[in-house]
């Protein structure tokens, strides 16, 4: 796809100056994201994935399984399967948070590895996706195509170039499949909101993005509130329709021991013509008991309005 836009000219302009993935990564991506799996036959003969060398382990066949074994010719740590499979096969990914000229950097790369018995295994990696996040938290992905049929999330053109490309959801599930390389760099902005480098287990890209463009969730991650900031990130409209009831109830130092069921409370008070930002309503002391009455109105008023559409059908 031809750059339109000013920042998608400027984010394939900078693309190019990117250095490839380096063979440090790349040893990274194959000791941390690949399964190193011993293939033990039923004569008790281990035989190593990585160098395809073959033994007999002295210690007892629980043991192994248990604890996992090493190989005594190429030290690898190695999980023990009983199979009579020759081969092992996959395809995992692996991202790399970086910077450049402003913008903060997620580059994805998809690991391929094959291993057959007594042989050494293989491994190449290449960079399908790159997603770049502007300091105001907007998105521009650079991606190679995508094979047909297009169903197969795996089946990437491998060959053709890194472009600038439309909105993809696979690009959202790449970055959540993805293993993160530990040495990340991280544009001012992010720090200056918050980011520490633990992301609590959201997506990188994801994270970045509500961490750059709404405060709310630059609020909760300064505070400490990380299981709220969690719910508010993936539950958007919440957050949009319930922040500043939220912080009322904070502001009056409520204790909300579920956020979920908080919000389904207030979502109920709103659907009943209630005030969602009256201290009174929102923050109840017998919080179970208010849900539960809330819940009794909403499904009689659910009650009348089904009787009512009924007899205007009778009529």
């Amino acid at each position: 796809m031809k750059p339109k836009t000013m920042i998608q000219k400027e984010v394939a302009r900078l693309s190019a100056t990117l250095r490839p993935i380096s063979p440090k990564q790349t040893e990274w991506a194959y000791t941390n994201c690949v399964e190193h799996i011993a293939y033990r036959a039923k004569s008790g003969m281990l035989t190593c994935p990585d160098c395809g060398h073959s033994w007999k382990s002295g210690d007892g066949t629980l043991c192994d399984t248990l604890e996992g074994c090493i190989c005594p010719h190429c030290g690898a740590e190695l999980k023990v399967h009983d199979t009579r499979r020759r081969t092992q096969k996959g395809v995992r990914y692996f991202c790399i948070l970086t910077t450049c000229r402003g913008y903060q950097v997620i580059r994805v790369a998809q690991a391929h590895y094959s291993s057959k018995k007594g042989e050494p295994m293989k491994f190449y990696c290449t960079e399908v996706v790159q997603r770049w996040i502007s300091p105001d938290g907007k998105v521009t992905d650079m991606a190679l195509l995508r094979t047909f049929p297009s169903y197969y999330c795996d089946q990437w053109s491998l060959y053709s170039d890194m472009e600038v490309r439309p909105y993809n959801s696979l690009y959202d599930d790449v970055c959540k499949w993805s293993e993160v390389y530990p040495l990340i760099r991280t544009i001012p902005q992010l720090r200056r909101n918050g980011f520490k480098g633990d992301f609590y287990g959201i997506s990188p890209v994801l994270l970045f993005k509500r961490l750059l463009s709404d405060t709310w969730i630059e609020t909760l991650m300064k505070a400490g509130e990380i299981e709220d900031m969690k719910y508010f990130i993936l539950n958007p409209r919440n957050a949009e329709m319930l922040w500043s009831s939220y912080l009322i109830a904070r502001r009056h130092h409520y204790k909300i021991n579920s956020l979920e069921l908080w919000c389904d409370y207030l979502q109920m008070l709103n659907n009943l013509g209630q005030d969602i930002r009256n201290p009174k309503n929102i923050c109840p002391a017998n919080f179970i008991d208010a849900h539960d009455r809330a819940m009794r109105r909403i499904e009689a008023k659910r009650m009348k309005e089904r009787t009512e559409n009924e007899r205007r059908w009778e009529a």
